[in-house]
């Protein structure tokens, strides 16, 4: 179980750790994840101690990519 987000360089094969302030997506494993216009979504999946999970989770790819040029960049799961 996993509460952190990376992104990963296209030009090289090394991760670099966002930390995003606010709230962050509960730990939790088998979730569907997915990109769509831009956005990263998590979706469902499982915790260990509390079962099931129906939430789902947004992020900007945009976002990161500003902050990661600009670390006063606001960006946030929503």
């Amino acid at each position: 179980f996993i509460t952190h987000t990376l992104q990963m360089e296209r030009s090289r094969t090394d991760w670099n750790e966002v930390r995003l302030p606010g709230k962050l997506p509960d730990r939790r494993s088998n979730h569907c994840s997915f990109i769509l216009n831009n956005y990263l979504y998590i979706h469902g999946g499982r915790d260990i101690k509390e079962g099931p999970m129906s939430d789902m989770w947004r992020l900007s790819i945009q976002g990161i990519q500003e902050l990661m040029a600009d670390s006063e960049y606001g960006v946030s799961w929503e």
